[in-house]
């Protein structure tokens, strides 16, 4: 228990270094969490408020950018979140929960939307958008080319943004 509690120290650590001033930290839950469960990811916060319409609640924006092979291993966030792929793709995996994906549509509008359910996995191009919430994924970029994502979420104030799910012990 010792060990988890070092590494996800560490963790924190590390991710608040990278993230310059925003908020994205990692908690793991019980059992042995995976040697890296992210990387090649940076996320900046670029901007935050609490809304009047949701007291308690903190809406933010933030810009993840994941390099070629940058990964984040199975996790979830907090409250409902809407992600957008600005340039690359997002390859997308579904463990626990149903994620409804965008693709683009005709006239620069959003496609039909699209439910991804578990054990799914499907690749978001530029221009996709995905709404989650209470869903556990895995997200990485297969690509050759960096990823950039534009993600906003509410979610109670103080909450971290994302956490980490371990790998049970045998």
């Amino acid at each position: 228990m010792r060990r988890s509690f070092v590494l996800v120290s560490v963790l924190a650590l590390l991710l608040s270094g990278s993230v310059a001033g925003g908020r994205l930290a990692a908690v793991a839950q019980e059992g042995t969490p995976a040697a890296e469960p992210i990387v090649g990811v940076t996320a900046g916060l670029l901007g935050a408020g609490q809304p009047d319409a949701a007291p308690g609640h903190e809406l933010a924006m933030r810009r993840l950018v994941f390099e070629p092979g940058g990964s984040i291993a199975d996790h979830h966030h907090p409250g409902a979140l809407v992600l957008y792929v600005e340039t690359g793709a997002l390859t997308y995996a579904v463990v626990e929960g149903v994620a409804e994906v965008q693709r683009p549509g005709q006239d620069g509008n959003p496609g039909p939307t699209e439910q991804l359910r578990p054990g799914e996995e499907t690749v978001l191009d530029a221009g996709s958008s995905l709404f989650e919430q209470d869903v556990v994924h895995s997200a990485r970029n297969a690509g050759d080319e960096p990823l950039v994502l534009l993600l906003a979420n509410l979610h109670t104030e103080g909450e971290p943004l994302l956490t980490m799910m371990a790998t049970p012990t045998p």
